[in-house]
């Protein structure tokens, strides 16, 4: 899965500049992990009765509001904006470390901005994602290409996100779900992926200064 993942994305950021292509590759290859935070509560077990929804700005939020009203299902709203609800499946919480990883270790699956930390937390916890890249953020796309290469979750277009592209990942948790197990199984040990990072923005910038760094296909 690993030489999957590092070919579609090294083929979606084929016009970037190789220092950024490198970095991406390297998190979502298995070689370094997104970093979650210092500590993570455990995954619950059984069946579990919300979706957690990490988006922080409101324009994104009044975007997918109108799709999760109509959606069976209980959703946890996370936000910097949040609000009071009038929906009976929809309550809102304000951003909060402990809280918010407490909800995404019970939830179904997590619904989120193509953030790095957001997703490595969710990796992390084995929950399957859905997430939409925050527009005109470079680096979210990379993120979401990297979770679609990895199994672990789908990625859309916020303007993509309608009743049927939800219901087709869906339909695809139990997928999801097997290559979460498989890359635990395989990397039990990769977590906190900050050392490793870090060695390999080292070695990138010390490649880049022979000027004879390139990415292996």
């Amino acid at each position: 899965r690993s030489t999957r993942t590092e070919r579609a994305v090294l083929r979606s950021t084929s016009s970037c500049d190789s220092r950024t292509a490198a970095a991406v590759e390297s998190i979502w290859s298995g070689r370094a992990s997104p970093p979650p935070r210092d500590s993570l509560p455990a995954p619950r077990t059984g069946p579990s009765e919300h979706i957690t929804v990490y988006v922080k700005e409101a324009t994104l939020l009044d975007r997918i509001l109108p799709i999760l009203r109509d959606r069976p299902g209980r959703f946890e709203i996370w936000s910097s904006h949040p609000r009071e609800s009038r929906d009976a499946n929809i309550s809102f919480h304000a951003l909060h470390p402990d809280r918010f990883l407490e909800s995404l270790a019970g939830c179904r699956w997590l619904l989120s901005t193509a953030g790095n930390q957001g997703l490595g937390e969710a990796l992390a916890l084995s929950k399957p994602v859905l997430a939409f890249p925050v527009p005109g953020q470079t680096e979210q796309e990379y993120n979401a290409l990297a979770l679609e290469a990895s199994g672990c979750g789908s990625s859309l277009a916020l303007d993509d996100f309608r009743h049927d592209a939800v219901d087709r990942f869906e339909r695809a948790i139990p997928d999801h779900l097997a290559a979460l197990e498989e890359r635990r199984a395989s990397s039990p040990h990769v977590i906190d992926g900050t050392d490793a990072g870090l060695r390999l923005v080292l070695d990138v910038l010390e490649r880049s200064r022979s000027k004879t760094f390139r990415i292996a296909a």
